[in-house]
């Protein structure tokens, strides 16, 4: 009933009523709801009178009500009266700008002349320029600018005040980021019109912040007097006495002076927060060189270190913040404005220091921690670089008060967020020559504090805190987030200061590593049991070492890290590596992990440190590289094969050892290896090991069969005849379970083995390809002799299980994975026996099979042959040209059916990925140019298409898809067309130009003007700059027209100006400003004729 009546013809007029005869506030927002519509969507309907009694009412009731209604409803009343303006203002509503000015500072006017050159900001910028002039053309404006302002009488009224902001902030929101019912032109006219007005904004605004901040400092308490040489210049200071910097600074100590404190009273913490609101927002879009003046930014300063007892959202000074950052987030600024920023640098160091001296601060809000972090990112991201070089920038002490900054508190938040700062102001460092002599200090003491931060000696309460059970999106707990963001910041300093840090850190690690041998000395034997346990009884020494264990795996995992940084230079290595195998054996020998403890927490962490120990020697496996330290292996694997074959080994240490041993055999391959005892036991055992979980037993297999298909560096002799034997001898007790299947599984193997059998195989095959292939052709051939039967079983097998999801989709990666590095070995025959097999099982039935089948497995299924299929058509020369014919049957007439209308974006991304493949790569399978035409028209020119039925139904797959919703596969398909228009000159092609050209412009128009693919915006503009590039005069003359007398919602006269107004620019970036203007208007109009009565007169 409410929707009818607020769609009757005048139900605006009763609303107005209701507004001024209710108190419900229900009622009044569905009034105001009402008059909304009306304003945004039938507002060129109503007759002048109309529009000039519903704006007078709505302003009346504005002034009249918004101290005593609620704000919400307040903020409706402006909005629309805001949204009248924007339609009305200047022409209509003169007097709009004018009255927020009076509303603010009770603005003295009176009427003088007007001023023939336009309106004049009458001063200078903020770098002393003069600020730029509105010109007022054919007095368009006169009306409006014929007023001079005489004087401010500030806070008089402080109910119009509130309401002025009010106004300011609405207006800036709703004018400078305007709906779409607006054209281009009148967007760029209130932007025009809003920026003349800016000078008297900022002035104004100033005004009020130094006034409320004088008002302040007589509300604390007295300072003691200056000093006799109190404000006199500094002659030897770099911020010579006169200039714009040295007024700048000067504005920021007296600010600084008026002290601190909660004394805001209520009403001008009002003010304080409407205005910073309403700058915030200014500063989005207002250019900061003629309009920010030093008083502004000293003005806004001084509130941010104001501080009050408040039940705000957000305070002053949070919102003071907000709009310095503000300031910081334009990126593009010009090198003219280097003393602006530096000034707010200096002011913000000012501010920084005044709250670290504040001992009341210390619990400080979290909001406006954050935006003084925010403004530290900001300026590190973005404003380093512009005054690393300036003589005036405090570098080094900029640094140190970072450094302070970071550890003030107990936050791990707090930490965890400076340290983001930490690391790109780190990276920033990393490029500059000579920075370890400025900055080893500050970056010494950092990697201090930060040890102190991740250790449980030193800050076990907070660390104690963190969740180290649950896992995020990248498999990491809190815990292992916070010490991952220490060591990388550790990391980067050590590559600024590297002997220090590396000092600092062994001395740290040399410490705990004596407490963990020691605790040989406190094992015992139970008299009863005679079982081992730990000496250790009281909860304070369990404690300790608690504490002591969890600092061990922390610090040996950045021992670990160190590696990265030796590689050439193996100083530090002969040091931690050595100790790093004591450890280890250590570890193994005392098993302190199978001790009888007090608590289970100490088992959890000897398990913790012997597996950190391990991955830490993997990490320094490339120093066990040399052939001198090879003599190390052998006690090394004494130390981590037993882990592997023992049953009942923690799982997380079992995966160390097996991560370790595939890194020793890949890395360092010592010669000869299978000569150890250790290693031969480990073949004969690696069968016998499915006791280990999957991804730990796949490691062990691949590290053995390293041993056997890894090239030793610098051996002429690499005995390939004794690796065939071993390998074959190793593969047939891995792979025996899979030949026993045959091509029919026997019936003694029972169906729930048949499939993990065949995955669990296969799976292990394509891993010995996967690790042949950056290896010599003589790895790859040894391989593939030994594993050559279990390929063609493989490709027999597939008939039978091509029903079921897994296995077939094990088949199929393992052939992708073979054809990817084992081409030559398996040779094109067999290559194309194997790829017309897969052909001949996918029909159209078997595909929509698998697309049907529960758990995705068909559907991953098909994505894997697609996979397969792109890579053969990749392949160069012509021994696969004979699948083109049919991949592109198979693609459009079994598969694109099925999918081209469902939600399979894996499917269609993979579909489009191989008809992608075939356009780029199968392009002779088109247009066969001969030599000569190519030589005389240019690559790709000839337009006598083959298979054209072909061409033309990948094209029109393409242009169906651009109309789908889905924005990844338009992204996706919409590249592919530019890439093939740029290697093969696709949109010039006759079939695309005279059948295709024209759908797809529109199609893609139509995108732009709907905004469905809002993202993709400037990547559309361009593709229809490439289309249209074929032949301009014929998209200006002919489509262009074309496609306006097309597109519902206009009626002759618009269209008629919308053509007009499109200028035939021919250059991209004109061009694409000309589509999305055109784009604009036109959704203005349809906009706009849509909200109209019927039989109105349309623009």
């Amino acid at each position: 009933m409410l929707n009818n009546f607020s769609s009757q013809q005048g139900a605006w007029k009763h609303c107005l009523f209701f507004l001024a005869n209710s108190a419900n506030q229900y009622v009044s927002m569905y009034s105001l709801t009402t008059i909304e519509k009306l304003i945004t969507k039938q507002w060129l309907g109503l007759m002048w009178e109309e529009r000039a009694q519903l704006k007078a009412t709505l302003y009346q009731l504005t002034l009249e009500n918004h101290h005593t209604v609620p704000h919400f409803i307040r903020n409706k009343l402006v909005k629309l009266v805001v949204d009248i303006a924007r339609l009305d203002w200047p022409h209509f509503y003169p007097d709009f700008f004018t009255n927020i000015l009076q509303q603010i500072g009770h603005v003295k006017k009176e009427k003088g002349k007007a001023r023939s050159g336009g309106w004049s900001s009458g001063g200078r910028g903020l770098l002393g320029e003069q600020c730029p002039q509105l010109t007022v053309s054919d007095q368009r404006y006169a009306g409006l600018l014929n007023v001079e302002f005489k004087g401010l009488d500030l806070i008089q009224s402080p109910d119009n005040t509130t309401l002025g902001l009010v106004f300011l902030l609405t207006a800036s929101e709703e004018l400078v980021y305007p709906w779409e019912d607006l054209s281009v032109a009148r967007k760029d006219e209130l932007k025009r019109l809003l920026l003349a007005y800016m000078p008297q904004v900022f002035n104004i605004l100033t005004v009020l912040l130094e006034t409320l901040i004088q008002k302040q400092r007589h509300r604390v308490t007295a300072t003691p007097p200056p000093s006799p040489t109190h404000g006199q210049p500094n002659a030897s200071s770099p911020v010579h006495s006169g200039s714009l910097l040295s007024s700048m600074l000067d504005n920021t100590k007296s600010s600084a002076n008026c002290g601190s404190g909660r004394n805001l009273d209520p009403e001008s913490e009002t003010f304080c927060c409407l205005s910073l609101k309403a700058l915030t927002h200014l500063f989005m879009w207002v250019p900061i060189t003629n309009n920010i003046t030093p008083n502004l930014m000293g003005a806004i300063f001084r509130l941010a270190s104001i501080s009050s007892d408040t039940s705000r959202d957000e305070s002053v000074r949070t919102l003071a913040m907000a709009a310095i950052n503000e300031i910081l987030y334009k990126n593009c600024v010009p090198a003219s404005c280097a003393d602006f920023v530096l000034n707010l640098l200096q002011q913000a160091m000012t501010l920084l220091q005044g709250w670290l001296a504040s001992p009341e601060d210390i619990d400080l809000q979290d909001s406006y921690e954050e935006k003084l972090i925010e403004f530290l990112r900001l300026f590190v991201g973005l404003h380093l670089t512009r005054l690393e070089d300036n003589p005036c920038f405090p570098m080094a002490d900029f640094a140190d008060l970072l450094l302070k900054f970071t550890f003030h508190g107990e936050s791990t938040e707090h930490l965890v967020a400076c340290l983001e700062v930490w690391d790109t102001f780190l990276s920033h460092l990393q490029f500059k020559k000579n920075v370890a002599q400025w900055y080893s200090d500050v970056l010494i003491s950092l990697v201090k504090q930060l040890l102190g931060k991740c250790q449980f000696r030193t800050n076990q309460a907070p660390l104690e805190e963190l969740d180290d059970d649950t896992l995020n999106d990248d498999n990491q707990t809190e815990w292992q987030n916070f010490l991952c963001d220490c060591i990388d910041i550790i990391d980067k300093v050590i590559t600024i200061v590297p002997d220090t840090t590396y000092e600092l850190l062994y001395g740290n690690w040399e410490q705990v590593c004596k407490v963990y041998v020691g605790l040989q000395h406190v094992i015992c034997s139970d008299t009863n049991t005679q079982a081992r346990q730990l000496g250790v009884k009281s909860e304070h020494d369990i404690g300790r070492m608690h504490c002591y264990m969890r600092d061990l795996s922390s610090l040996t995992q950045i021992m670990g890290r160190l590696s990265a940084h030796q590689i050439d230079d193996f100083t530090h290595g002969n040091v931690i590596v050595p100790l790093l195998l004591n450890l280890a054996n250590f570890a193994f020998e005392q098993q302190l992990h199978r001790l009888l403890v007090s608590t289970p927490v100490l088992t959890t962490d000897f398990v913790e440190v012997h597996a950190q120990v391990l991955a830490a020697l993997k990490s320094w496996c490339h120093w066990m590289v040399p052939v001198e330290r090879h003599n190390l292996i052998p006690g090394l694997l004494g130390s981590v094969v037993p882990i592997l074959t023992t049953p009942g080994e923690p799982a997380k240490l079992c995966h160390s050892a097996a991560h370790l041993l595939a890194t020793i055999t890949a890395m360092a391959r010592p010669p000869q290896i299978w000569e150890l005892e250790i290693i031969r036991d480990l073949y004969r055992l690696v069968p016998t090991l499915q006791n280990l979980q999957p991804e730990t037993y796949r490691l062990v297999q691949r590290a053995m069969c390293n041993t056997l298909l890894l090239v030793w560096p610098g051996v002429s002799d690499q005995l390939w005849d004794q690796r065939h034997k071993l390998l074959s001898a190793l593969l047939d007790s891995l792979v025996s379970d899979f030949r026993r299947l045959g091509a029919n599984p026997p019936p003694q193997i029972p169906d729930s083995q048949v499939g993990p059998i065949i995955t669990n195989t296969l799976r292990l095959l394509g891993d010995l390809v996967n690790i042949t292939q950056e290896e010599g052709s003589a790895s790859r051939k040894l391989l593939y002799s030994v594993i050559q039967a279990n390929v063609h079983q493989s490709l027999a097998m597939f008939p039978q299980y091509i029903q079921c999801g897994d296995v077939c989709e094990a088949i199929l990666n393992f052939f992708l994975t073979a054809f990817s590095g084992l081409t030559q070995q398996l040779g094109a025959p067999f290559t194309e026996q194997t790829v017309q097999t897969f052909l001949n099982m996918f029909t159209r039935e078997q595909v929509q099979a698998s697309l049907g089948q529960e758990g995705g497995s068909g559907t991953r299924v098909i994505d894997k042959f697609l996979q397969l299929l792109q890579l053969v058509m990749a392949e160069p020369g012509a021994a696969f040209k004979g699948f083109v014919s049919s991949t592109i049957k198979l693609c459009l007439d079994h598969i694109f059916p099925l999918v081209c209308d469902s939600p399979s974006p894996d499917i269609k991304m993979a579909l489009f990925t191989v008809l992608h493949t075939i356009l780029l790569y199968r392009w002779q399978h088109f247009y066969r140019a001969s030599v000569l035409e190519s030589l005389s028209s240019g690559a790709g020119v000839s337009d006598n298409v083959n298979h054209r039925e072909h061409l033309a139904g990948i094209l029109q797959a393409y242009g169906q898809t651009l109309l789908q919703a889905d924005i990844n596969m338009f992204a996706h398909n919409l590249r592919s067309l530019e890439q093939v228009n740029g290697k093969w000159k696709l949109y010039q092609k006759k079939l695309f130009r005279e059948e295709l050209l024209p759908q797809f412009l529109t199609v893609l128009l139509h995108t732009l003007l709907n905004k469905s693919h809002s993202l993709l915006g400037d990547d559309i503009a361009v593709a229809i700059f490439n289309m249209a590039a074929v032949d301009f005069p014929a998209f200006h003359d002919a489509f262009i027209p074309h496609f306006l007398r097309t597109t519902s919602g206009l009626d002759d006269n618009q269209r008629t100006i919308l053509q007009r107004n499109f200028k035939r620019d021919m250059d991209l970036p004109s061009f694409t400003q000309n589509i999305l203007r055109l784009m604009n208007d036109m959704r203005c109009y349809r906009l706009c004729n849509a909200s109209l009565p019927a039989n109105s007169v349309k623009l």
